[in-house]
């Protein structure tokens, strides 16, 4: 007799014989997420925390890409009103370098550095494809990211980049620095990504990789070790299939979930097992239990 899950019963018949109950829990972690660009769209706080509610996410990282995000991020990781967790982290999308003010964006940083739930710098980077005047040696976006890179390195934070038609000089800045640093939303290639790797980054995989163009991206997700892969939504952008196209949320996260598992070879629940767990890693979280999951015997 076939020995499965017991939660497999109906679709392996009455001779299957039930070895062990494998809870199927969805649990994880949006790695990265605009909840105050969700709010700018029209959504009421309610109608996001409601879907996350639904979706069984056990938490988010809220990214406060601009300053004037900063003070809302943190009252929202703040609220105890909530069965989810909620961490943030501030920083500077490079589209916003020719306005930054770096003054105030670093006070605040080093005024919250205690605080537990600002888990990182970013996001922070260089973005070339709307802007490739920046590739120049003393662009904005350089002074910017060479600032914040900085900053983290002083205050031994880890930082999440955001890379955009820029690989080889965003590889060129993190050599300069010692700090743990994650790619968000990777869009490169398998050999790219292994330049990250050689410097010890992360790599987060958003729904772009479930586009059927997306076959590079894809090619490096099969690729990418187990212990340094994260998923995210950075919703409200990027929804992954079968909701491209429309406005992303945190919840949409199981679906590029899913589909890496597939891509992997392996289930939902261990890739949903390590993202959790490298999430937890990178930012040093503390407040969820990180459980792997049982397997049949």
């Amino acid at each position: 007799m076939e020995q499965v899950d017991i939660q497999d019963l109906k679709s392996w018949g009455s001779n299957a014989v039930p070895v062990q109950v494998r809870p199927r829990v969805k649990r994880a972690i949006d790695s990265h997420c605009h909840i105050d660009l969700l709010h700018q769209k029209g959504f009421s706080e309610e109608e996001i925390f409601d879907k996350i509610k639904e979706s069984d996410l056990v938490g988010v990282i809220q990214i406060a890409a601009h300053y004037e995000s900063y003070s809302y991020s943190k009252k929202l990781a703040h609220r105890q009103d909530l069965p989810f967790e909620i961490w943030y982290s501030c920083g500077m999308h490079p589209h916003e370098a020719l306005k930054a003010d770096l003054v105030k964006s670093t006070e605040f940083i080093k005024a919250h550095r205690e605080d537990k739930r600002l888990v990182a710098i970013g996001e922070i980077g260089l973005d070339y494809y709307y802007h490739p005047e920046q590739k120049e040696k003393d662009s904005a976006q350089k002074k910017v990211f060479a600032h914040f890179l900085g900053l983290a390195q002083e205050l031994q934070m880890p930082v999440i980049i955001h890379t955009r038609e820029a690989h080889e000089d965003t590889v060129a800045m993190l050599k300069d620095f010692q700090i743990p640093f994650l790619i968000h939303c990777f869009t490169g290639n398998a050999k790219q990504m292994e330049e990250y790797l050689e410097l010890g980054g992360y790599i987060s995989f958003s729904g772009i990789v479930t586009f059927k163009n997306a076959l590079p991206i894809q090619e490096a997700a099969r690729l990418c070790p187990p212990d340094r892969m994260l998923v995210e939504t950075d919703a409200p952008y990027l929804a992954p299939v079968p909701l491209r196209g429309k406005v992303n949320f945190p919840s949409y996260l199981f679906h590029t979930i899913e589909f890496l598992a597939t891509l992997c070879n392996t289930s939902s629940e261990e890739l949903m097992y390590l993202s959790l767990r490298n999430t937890h890693n990178f930012f040093g979280l503390k407040e969820q239990q990180v459980e792997k999951p049982a397997v049949s015997s």
